[in-house]
């Protein structure tokens, strides 16, 4: 759940940074020609309105008819790193994510990073999906429909209706996630009804209408909170049998974690670090590894894992039976 890029403070940053250029190479910048460059498309939002202005206050005079720079200089151009660069040429490369890019726009970023890594080997990022969750993909036209209101709403910051089969929910979005080793999207929303955030699949919703009414604007700070709340952990032992190992790091790898290696039992102790709401996720994933894993901690988190197999066995031996 840790962001890689930002949605307000990157587009600041770097948006300042360019501003702050072009005044070096003496272009003239009004006030109100600054604010309306670092708004961009982004719509009229308080949150986004007191950032704007703490930036002008702290890097601008705006006494004389046009603004100076408090810190003269040119600023060189920022580097991604390579995390980030590794990010977008997954993303950019990944066949289902291709929609929300323009075929151009596509092609000069997989052009710009050609000798740059993707996370992980594509090919092998869907099986888990395609087992587990037939027809998810490829997206349906109405995913990609919901997909795209929802985005809108994201820049205008605007409340949603979600229509989810039988029931009907009026949500603030927060974040648009997609899981690159599952190939899955999701929906991050707060619920004003309960004061809860949820964490929603994508397929599972079946329409998205744009509201007008705006979204709060101490939703970040709920939302951290919220995460504060949430953590989480459980720590397993990995042994090297039937490519445990690759497939374990594989299944975690958007999850923050730390890996211990065991000479004498040839064996890893992997702790992973996830929140409440992903404990189904995490268990599917555990139990997907088989006999290679043995779950250390918590105790709570074995008798899950424990019922959730005599609940399988059951049903098992039961179809077999009949």
């Amino acid at each position: 759940m840790t962001e890689l890029f930002t949605v307000f403070r990157n587009h600041l940053f770097l948006t300042l940074i360019q501003i702050i250029n072009d005044i070096e190479n003496g272009e003239q910048y009004t006030s109100d020609n600054i604010i309306q460059r670092f708004y961009g498309n982004f719509s009229f939002h308080p949150c986004l309105e007191r950032e704007i202005r703490n930036i002008l206050t702290l890097f601008f005079n705006t006494d004389g008819p046009f603004v100076q720079c408090r810190f003269p200089g040119q600023i060189p151009s920022m580097l991604l790193t390579t995390a980030e660069k590794e990010w977008i040429r997954t993303m950019a490369k990944d066949e289902e994510f291709s929609f929300l890019l323009t075929p151009d726009c596509r092609a000069s970023l997989l052009d710009d990073l050609s000798q740059t890594e993707t996370l992980f080997p594509l090919e092998c990022s869907g099986r888990q999906t395609e087992r587990h969750h037939q027809g998810d993909f490829p997206l349906q036209d109405s995913v990609r429909s919901c997909i795209d209101t929802y985005q809108q709403a994201l820049w205008q910051h605007k409340k949603i209706r979600c229509y989810q089969y039988n029931s009907t929910n009026t949500f603030c979005p927060f974040r648009l996630e997609y899981d690159v080793a599952s190939k899955r999207f999701f929906y991050i929303v707060y619920d004003e009804s309960c004061q809860q955030f949820h964490r929603l699949p994508a397929r599972m919703i079946t329409d998205i209408t744009l509201l007008q009414e705006p979204v709060p604007d101490t939703l970040l700070q709920k939302f951290k909170v919220f995460l504060e709340q949430q953590k989480q952990s459980v720590t397993i032992t990995i042994r090297k049998k039937w490519n445990a190992v690759k497939r374990c790091f594989l299944l975690f790898s958007s999850f923050d974690k730390d890996a211990i290696y065991n000479e004498d039992s040839d064996s890893y102790s992997l702790t992973v670090y996830y929140y409440k709401f992903d404990t189904p996720e995490v268990i599917s994933k555990i139990i997907s590894l088989g006999s290679a894993v043995t779950v250390q901690s918590p105790q709570v988190m074995r008798k899950k894992i424990i019922n959730q197999l005599k609940t399988s066995y059951a049903r098992y031996t039961e179809g077999s039976i009949e």
